[in-house]
């Protein structure tokens, strides 16, 4: 599925979701609530958002005094992006382009820095199928000793969640059933069977596919790419960073599978865990997380 055709169809209603009368869980303005914290912390003078949506984050980094520049693949998103940065004299800072492209890095017609202090990902790493591009893309954007905070699906939290993501979990990174059956066609039929049997003990239906817009692709379906932590490290240390930090977000107090039934105290349990000292369950019980990195000195 054409994940570009998902963004470009969801431009224009894109930034409810950092409204404050957001009706879903907020699991956006946690994300941005958790990286306008760290950069409090960390206060570089210049940021580049490498797939800066409709331009609410770089709006809001703004405001923290910090120079900020952003580009984004999807055609809709960037023209929404000015359209939002107008106000603010920002909207000749933004960009097309693609963070798996070094050409967008250095945009034409564009006055920005040499390199940045910071570089931002989020929304985007889950679609990608070349993360090591990306990140070498950035690395080379960076000025030394420059940060990356960027956003990955959790792929742990697929042990608590009991629904379909648990399902493709056990089957393809536990059991890793394919494998099995090409090393051992004399137990393919004996395989399957336990593969068919093993989905009944998970909610395969849960979570319902989400609708695209105007035809296009749901976000469920463009999704590529879910990590669980120990991955990570030896990810970023290959592209030339040190992992300094891990900040999790979106939490589930109970399965998701019953946030439906109880909405009221999903939310409110969920909330509660948002922000708070990290814990050794966060691993687990958060859909997702930002990884801040620092680029080495010496590569």
């Amino acid at each position: 599925m054409d994940v570009r055709e998902y963004y470009e169809t969801t431009a224009q209603k894109y930034g409810h979701n950092y409204a404050p009368t957001y009706a879903g869980y907020p699991s956006n303005q946690k994300r941005l609530q958790l990286l306008l914290r760290r950069l409090r912390e960390i206060r570089p003078a210049t940021l580049l958002d490498c797939g800066c949506g409709e331009g609410t984050p770089m709006r809001r980094i703004h405001d923290l005094g910090v120079e900020v520049w952003g580009f984004d693949f999807a055609s809709e998103m960037v023209e929404k992006a000015k359209e939002n940065l107008r106000s603010v004299k920002l909207e000749r800072r933004v960009w097309q382009g693609d963070v798996t492209d070094p050409a967008a890095f250095h945009p034409r017609g564009v006055s920005c820095p040499g390199a940045w202090e910071v570089c931002v990902a989020t929304g985007v790493f889950p679609h990608l199928t070349d993360e090591r591009a990306a990140l070498r893309n950035m690395a080379a954007a960076l000025r030394p000793g420059g940060r990356v905070l960027i956003e990955f699906r959790n792929d742990l939290f697929s042990l608590f969640s009991l629904n379909r993501y648990s399902y493709q979990f056990f089957c393809e990174r536990l059991v890793q059933f394919q494998d099995l059956k090409r090393r051992h066609p004399e137990y393919q039929g004996q395989l399957e069977e336990i593969e068919s049997e093993l989905a009944g003990f998970f909610r395969t239906d849960q979570p319902p596919l989400r609708p695209g817009s105007e035809g296009a692709p749901s976000f469920d379906e463009v999704l590529a790419q879910f990590h669980h932590q120990e991955e990570i490290g030896p990810l970023f240390t290959e592209c030339g960073f040190e992992v300094v930090g891990q900040y999790f977000y979106h939490f589930h107090a109970v399965p998701p599978l019953f946030e439906k039934k109880h909405p009221e105290l999903f939310r409110t349990l969920s909330l509660e865990m948002e922000g708070q000292a990290p814990n050794p369950r966060d691993r687990w019980m958060a859909s997702a997380y930002v990884v801040e990195a620092i680029l080495r000195k010496s590569r």
